[in-house]
């Protein structure tokens, strides 16, 4: 299936496992939740709130200084994993986005063992995609990929992912391999057909 069809459809070619019954444990992994980070961050803060006002949820994310390691708000739980130089609330630092992915895997790959998560979701393509993706194909249950926007196509930033090759074949990869992308605009769809 090409990615035109997947990002049309919802869904996206390399994906194995089926959105079934509705899930009732959901893992979100994001390396932005609030206090840290800008807009992706609040939207997934918000949606994460909505969803656990029925179901189980858990918010996989970077830890800044002074955030606990754990936070329980009713069915919410935050797990905040250590990451590398994330010394400001509003902006990553490219060690903090590097290292969120070691740190995020091995967090995940406890949790998945101790909660047994109908689906995984993540927020960004890079850096949160590949430790995302790689949790939910190990673990046998669906993928979801939200892309923002700068995790697919940011002019202003010379490391964007549209024009360096590791990260375009790792968004590629991640875009390829979920069940299901969102794009939060149809600016951000369409770049993400085009370029990936």
């Amino acid at each position: 299936m090409a990615v035109d069809s997947a990002l049309a459809a919802g869904h996206a070619p390399g994906g194995t496992a089926t959105l079934g019954p509705a899930a009732r444990r959901v893992l979100i992994v994001t390396y932005e939740y609030p206090p840290l980070g800008g807009g992706g961050g609040v939207i997934f803060r918000d949606l994460a709130e909505e969803l656990a006002r029925d179901i189980d949820v858990t918010v996989l994310t970077s830890r800044g200084p002074g955030l606990a390691a754990r936070e329980q708000h009713g069915r919410l739980e935050i797990v905040r994993v250590p990451v590398l130089m994330r010394d400001s609330e509003s902006t990553a630092s490219l060690p903090s986005m590097l290292s969120f992915f070691p740190s995020s895997l091995a967090a995940g790959v406890r949790l998945m063992r101790e909660k047994r998560f109908d689906l995984v979701h993540t927020s960004f393509a890079v850096p949160s995609g590949p430790s995302g993706l790689l949790l939910a194909k190990w673990f046998g249950v669906p993928h979801v990929l939200s892309l923002h926007g700068g995790d697919v196509y940011d002019p202003s930033k010379t490391l964007s992912p549209h024009r360096t090759p590791v990260l375009k074949q790792t968004v590629r990869k991640v875009i390829h391999g979920s069940d299901r992308v969102v794009a939060q605009s149809s600016d951000t769809r369409q770049r993400a057909l085009e370029i990936y």
